[in-house]
């Protein structure tokens, strides 16, 4: 009986039952508070049977004691488990794909947004079409495959965020042959965000170091300009024949476009460390005269002339910032007879360090800041810069 009582009962039962069996046992015959007299064989023969008999349920209680606690261990591991599971963002599904039914834990539930079962194909639908088509291949096409994806999930109406989820996937056969797809569910919504953002500053950067070389490019180039013009006035400097007052006009016009240029630099590179405004009074037409001199010779060795054309009021004194004006624009209107600009151009090229168009005929020359600066230094004059078509054919710009 006791054998019995220790194969069948739960472990948690077999003590006590087996301590109050032997207490009443003990109590109605005195068995075993007084040890039996062994007189005959038989007897001796049924103590040792009866003695084999407790080892062996003390050797099965031990056997069911030890199973039961190490299954305990299991459970309490498989608890923390699921804890650390829930915690981390990690859900459990099963697909009957007999059934066409899907079951999922609670952690599924809230990253998809679904009830504890349901069908394939409103699964489906929180899925893009092509993460619908890998599914499809893998359940009905090509089963016994196993597969990841990285998918986001359609946004839920009233939701403003995108959740990225990675799926992993294992097809198998269940207890009744049926086929089974199993998954996990990892929501990796942050660590997308996270390399998005990454992505985005790696970009940011590979763009400015881009700006950076080409603005290191520019300047060279910007500079080397006023400073061969300076050195071919110091050349005729030294021809006894050439107009020496003349001469040293021009090489200070040339000096100052030359410190012209660095401060286009700066107030493109640093603009909260502009200049301030400084009005002084000066005549438009001195002024003009002055640009056209500072870029006479080089106008002459590219085969273009510079003409002026005075308006009313341009030889009356004038208040203004003469630096800003004269570095920057030169004339109120300016117009040339080139190719002009595309209309979807305009705006482009009033950005910093944007030179030029597609058109073969238009060489991409000059430092890219010409039209910022000047929109830049109108502005902050309270007046506007505006684009036309010029009479001439070519581009026109308004300085007002």
């Amino acid at each position: 009986l006791c054998a019995i009582f220790a194969v069948v009962l739960p472990i948690r039962l077999v003590v006590p039952t087996l301590t109050v069996g032997m207490l009443i046992y003990a109590t109605m015959t005195g068995a075993i508070v007084t040890p039996p007299t062994i007189e005959t064989q038989s007897d001796l023969i049924i103590e040792i049977y009866a003695l084999i008999a407790l080892g062996i349920v003390i050797f099965v209680l031990g056997l069911r004691s030890h199973g039961n606690h190490l299954q305990d261990q299991q459970v309490s591991s498989l608890r923390r488990l699921n804890t650390v599971r829930n915690y981390a963002g990690v859900g459990v599904f099963a697909v009957d794909l007999t059934l066409r039914m899907v079951s999922v834990d609670p952690v599924t539930q809230r990253m998809l947004g679904v009830p504890q079962s349901f069908d394939i194909a409103s699964m489906m639908r929180k899925f893009g079409d092509h993460e619908q088509k890998e599914l499809r291949r893998m359940m009905f096409q090509r089963p016994g495959d196993t597969t990841t994806l990285l998918s986001r999930l359609r946004q839920t109406p009233g939701s403003n965020m995108h959740r990225v989820i990675r799926l992993f996937l294992w097809y198998e056969r269940s207890f009744d042959n049926s086929p089974v797809v199993y998954g996990l569910v990892v929501d990796v919504t942050g660590e997308h965000l996270q390399e998005r953002a990454l992505k985005e500053t790696l970009a940011e950067l590979s763009i400015r170091q881009d700006q950076q070389k080409q603005m290191f490019s520019i300047i060279s180039h910007e500079l080397r300009t006023p400073a061969s013009v300076i050195s071919m006035l110091i050349d005729d400097l030294n021809d006894e024949t050439a107009d020496q007052d003349h001469l040293t006009k021009r090489l200070r016009e040339a000096t100052d476009q030359l410190l012209g240029v660095l401060t286009d630099m700066r107030q493109a590179v640093n603009p909260e460390k502009n200049l301030p405004i400084n009005p002084v009074p000066f005549v438009p037409a001195d002024l003009a005269e002055s640009i056209r001199n500072t870029f006479e010779m080089q106008a002459q060795a590219s085969g273009i002339t510079i003409r002026l054309r005075f308006g009313e009021g341009a030889n009356e004194m004038v208040l203004a910032d003469s630096v800003r004006i004269k570095h920057r624009t030169g004339v109120w209107s300016i117009t040339d007879n080139g190719i002009g600009i595309a209309p979807e151009e305009v705006e482009r090229l009033f950005q910093p360090f944007q030179r030029g168009g597609e058109d073969a005929r238009n060489r991409a020359d000059g430092s890219g800041l010409g039209l910022y600066i000047v929109r830049t230094t109108a502005q902050l004059l309270g007046g506007s810069v505006t684009y036309f078509p010029a009479p001439e054919g070519g581009a026109g710009y308004h300085v007002r």
